[in-house]
């Protein structure tokens, strides 16, 4: 038989995508651009769509805006524009006018108290900080991603500057930055990325004293991070000699930036590195809270899963016998009556208006967690295309595999769940 002459070209481009990036070898990103209906978790909590606060509000609100706004002038004119009185009337201004969802002359409110804050305490004092939060806030209900990440570092700055830095603030802010990661609206996502998981790394050491629910949120965190850094994928770069080759693969690193390369250093041990954070948690001699040990136990067995680890079976099966002597049979339900979607923490969903379909799945999964007898259909013809999108990318999900009343994984035939899919793809 006589070979194709393009061949020799086509298997170095498939060699290239199976090999360059980690990210190409791990399985479906679940939440990025398909969805169960009704799927929520605190990892996409910080920052809702555009008018999801707003209410309704009547003429004795209008009056209450009208009554503030003319005390305010005349405050200014009697003391001066920066009048140290003004930031509180301007804060009341700016959650009067959010409430009626006018949210432009909300920021611009809020935004003038902060100004009179800053001038009258200092550039990073710590009275700013409600009124940043309330302009973050605003900034997110208008859908304003780019201004409210330039905003967001500065608020990190100052909660920094401060003497006890407040764990849900920073938590918060390393949430947002993943969030902009998915958002992906600037072109630094390999120096943000880095940032992050420096950032988070730098805390988790900083905080080795803390105590088992703070050291968990934030090795949490950055466990979040490292799901994002498996899905990073290295850029691909031209080579004369080659072709179209990754450039993880091509072995020329004169092709990638610094940061590009310790990123590829970094998702190598990725997998590892997850594992290894985990497993010092649970040796932890004060990790008495049988909840929190569990929730360790399953995050370290859903990333084993996730990556494709062989033991990560094994650490399902280990963890729900320790549920069953400690006669949590309340966890046991609600994290193994079914098969689960992974990963399940909602570090790949993302935000925005992208079109989308409710599409209809049946399916099996079997013990080893994989779909089996997939068949998805969607409303009408025109929203096909989304139901062969969620057929394949639940072939390639890793699921959570349910477990039977005897303590081993088990087959789960007959499932239909409804997903909503994304046009992102």
């Amino acid at each position: 038989m006589t070979a194709h002459p393009f061949l020799p070209w086509l298997g170095g481009i498939i060699l290239a995508l199976s090999m360059g990036s980690a990210s190409l070898q791990a399985a479906t990103r679940y939440g990025e651009d398909f969805v169960r209906l009704g799927g929520d978790w605190p990892e996409t909590r910080a920052w809702r769509a555009p008018g999801e606060r707003v209410r309704e509000v009547g003429p004795q609100h209008r009056e209450q805006l009208r009554e503030l706004e003319a005390r305010l002038q005349a405050s200014e004119q009697a003391a001066g524009p920066y009048a140290p009185a003004l930031a509180e009337a301007l804060n009341d201004l700016g959650r009067l006018y959010r409430e009626a969802g006018e949210l432009d002359q909300s920021l611009r409110a809020y935004r003038r108290a902060l100004h009179v804050v800053r001038i009258n305490q200092g550039l990073y004092s710590e009275g700013q900080l409600p009124l940043l939060r309330q302009v973050l806030e605003v900034q997110g209900l208008r859908g304003d991603w780019q201004a409210l990440d330039e905003r967001y570092d500065y608020y990190f700055r100052a909660l920094s500057a401060q003497a006890g830095e407040d764990l849900e603030a920073v938590l918060e802010y390393l949430r947002w930055q993943r969030q902009a990661l998915r958002l992906g609206f600037d072109k630094r996502e390999d120096q943000r990325l880095l940032r992050l998981l420096g950032l988070n790394a730098d805390l988790l050491q900083s905080g080795a004293a803390l105590d088992a629910p703070a050291h968990w949120a934030l090795l949490e965190s950055q466990l979040h991070n490292l799901y994002l850094l498996q899905a990073w994928q290295a850029p691909v770069v031209m080579q004369r000699d080659t072709g179209l080759r990754s450039a993880a693969l091509a072995g020329v690193p004169m092709e990638l930036s610094a940061r590009e390369q310790r990123l590829i250093n970094l998702q190598r041990s990725a997998v590892n590195e997850g594992t290894v954070l985990l497993e010092q948690f649970l040796a932890r001699p004060d990790l008495g809270d049988v909840e929190l040990r569990a929730r360790a136990h399953l995050a370290l067995a859903d990333w084993e899963q996730w990556n494709g680890r062989r033991g990560a079976l094994e650490r399902y099966a280990s963890l729900v016998a320790w549920l069953d002597s400690q006669q949590r049979e309340d966890l046991r339900r609600a994290w193994f009556a079914e098969p689960v979607e992974l990963p399940d923490n909602g570090v790949f969903w993302r935000p925005g208006d992208a079109e989308s379909a409710a599409v209809l799945a049946d399916y099996s999964v079997s013990p080893e967690g994989r779909a089996r007898g997939v068949d998805t259909r969607a409303g009408d013809e025109a929203a096909r295309g989304y139901a062969i999108h969620l057929y394949r990318q639940l072939l390639s999900t890793r699921f959570r595999p349910a477990f039977g009343d005897a303590g081993a994984p088990q087959m789960v035939e007959g499932l239909e769940r409804r997903y909503r899919v994304s046009a992102r793809r």
